[in-house]
């Protein structure tokens, strides 16, 4: 919530991505498990005044799946850059697209009753397609004592998933599969301005930027069985949902960073974000909201190496158009198109043994206006009830040699809703469904051990409440994996990987909700839904870097 800069969703964080303007050219084989195939190339030249990139992925991947996943995924890019960061531009070309069978989760007690396997399927004509095209342009310039950057991007999106969550639930005879699609164009640029000033007779810098972005999609909601659409008038319920959807947001922010002496400094800024939206399909109408984020920061320097900060501001996070209109039209209140988030951290940065240890340790607080709820058998979000988290967050990264080094990450969070829910299972309360009471990491690095390098990752997830009274609650897990490579003469090298090295059985995840199998009293059944965690898996890969 503290970056002006940051929009939609940042109130937790956000990640920055930069594409490299030059790379080795090479090439990478794969296979390993599973029917795991991937062929990987990228090179770099030189062109004219910058450098053009390219690379491309092609992926096959079957799974453990009792249905094969048979996933065909195609990655693509083309990149042409010319100058610095500071002044220079570049152009990006991408196309991703993908084929696989959906591996939807599953009620418990179809396995404990034999009707599927671990790794089976109740409907195994489950499907999805995805494909995005993008292309982006950005150019960076000296303008006066500053520098200005802007961006401008455009991107279309299809995507199609076929799934069965609730099987016979909704209509006994043909089962409850549906096909959801989206179609979505995407039209949008920054612009933004940094420069040094001076401020009270201060040191400081100012950033000044706009944002806009603009789409335009179909999102369409049809019955199916066995991947097929159903005629209406043979489904009992006749649904289908076809909703024609403009979205619009521009925003602009101010930032300020300060230096007011050697140990102390501030980071002001203020945002306001302002979205428009109108549905001319299922669920008609339009919305809007403005909002005002003022953000702050304040940064203590306690000795070299050593850095204590408050923060505090409000972000926000948009809802699902589709379900603001059908809250207003059914007249359910606490369904804002933008949500506000307001949050507030404290820190400490620390670096010790002449700064081969690294640590920074974080308690945090937000409080959400609403949280976004899913529910998949509709195939949109709505907006439920406030919440406030609280929690802390543990980073370290130990530089133990030269080539050996350890990173851990470790967090808490206790997560509850402002008022009562009930998650539609005869479960009330003021749990958030599916918010870990814990995370955590443990990486270890080799590097530049002669021909050797690898690394081991821990992944652990602790236990969550199902259900909003935390009477029904998932597992967690922990999983080990690691890959170890080594350089051959000429360029070449062979690396093997090694998933879930423990075979650890346990459920990726982990959903609370009404289903019905057949048979069943037509109420249906509360169960725990499960998606289980790939078992063991090798993987070798042979590179060659030219």
């Amino acid at each position: 919530t503290e970056y002006a800069d940051e929009g939609d969703f940042a109130s937790v964080g956000s990640v920055h991505v930069s594409y490299r303007d030059t790379i080795a050219d090479q090439v990478a084989l794969s296979t390993g498990a599973f029917d795991y195939q991937r062929a990987f190339t990228a090179g770099s030249n030189s062109l004219g005044a910058g450098n053009l990139l390219g690379a491309l992925e092609l992926t096959h991947y079957d799974g453990p799946w009792t249905t094969p996943g048979d996933q065909r995924k195609f990655n693509g890019l083309l990149r042409y850059s010319a100058g610095t960061p500071q002044v220079g531009y570049s152009l990006t070309a991408s196309l991703y697209h993908s084929l696989w069978n959906n591996q939807t989760d599953v009620p418990e007690r179809a396995i404990t009753e034999g009707l599927i396997g671990r790794f089976g399927q109740l409907d195994p004509t489950d499907q999805g397609r995805a494909q995005r095209a993008n292309f982006t342009a950005e150019e960076h310039q000296t303008l006066g004592a500053g520098e200005l950057s802007v961006s401008g991007y455009v991107f279309s999106n299809h995507l199609t998933l076929i799934n069965d969550f609730t099987h016979f639930l909704i209509d006994p005879v043909n089962g409850d599969q549906e096909q959801q699609h989206e179609d979505r164009t995407t039209l949008g640029g920054a612009a933004s301005y940094r420069r040094p000033a001076t401020l009270l007779g201060r040191d400081s810098e100012l950033l000044l930027g706009f944002q806009a972005r603009y789409d335009f999609l179909q999102v369409a909601r049809i019955p199916t069985r066995n991947a097929q659409p159903i005629p209406a008038a043979d489904h009992p319920l006749g649904f289908s949902e076809d909703d024609q959807i403009h979205l619009a947001s521009d925003a602009w922010y101010a930032q300020a960073s300060t230096h007011w002496s050697p140990w102390f400094r501030s980071v002001i800024g203020l945002r306001e974000d302002y979205v428009y939206g109108s549905d001319s399909g299922s669920n008609p109408g339009s919305a809007s909201r403005a909002l005002l984020q003022p953000k702050a920061s304040l940064i203590f320097r306690l000795a070299a190496g050593s850095e204590l900060y408050f923060s505090a501001g409000r972000g926000f996070h948009s809802d699902d158009l589709r379900g603001v209109n059908q809250a207003r039209l059914t007249h359910t209140p606490g369904a804002p198109l933008l949500a506000s988030q307001t949050g507030e951290e404290i820190g400490l940065r620390q670096e010790l043994f002449a700064q081969r240890l690294a640590a920074t340790v974080a308690v945090f607080n937000l409080d959400a206006q609403s949280e976004i709820t899913y529910n998949p058998d509709e195939g949109m979000d709505s907006a439920g009830p406030g919440s406030h988290r609280i929690g802390y967050e543990i980073n370290a990264t130990y530089q133990a040699l030269r080539w050996l080094e350890f990173y851990g990450s470790f967090s808490q969070d206790r997560a509850r809703y402002t008022t009562a829910f009930d998650d539609g299972t005869g479960h009330v309360g003021f749990y958030l469904p599916n918010a870990p009471f814990a995370t955590g990491s443990l990486n270890v690095y080799v590097k530049n051990l002669g021909h050797w390098s690898g690394g081991l990752e821990y992944r652990y997830l602790g236990a969550f409440p199902l259900s909003s009274d935390d009477r029904v609650q998932g597992s967690g897990y922990g999983e080990w994996s690691g890959d170890i490579h080594y350089a051959l003469a000429g360029g070449w090298g062979v690396a093997v990987g090694v998933f879930n090295i423990l075979n650890s059985h346990a459920n990726a995840m982990e959903y609370w909700y009404v289903d019905r199998l057949p048979g069943e009293p037509a109420e249906g059944q509360a169960d725990i839904h499960v998606h289980p965690l790939e078992p063991r898996a090798l993987r070798l890969t042979v590179s060659k870097n030219f």
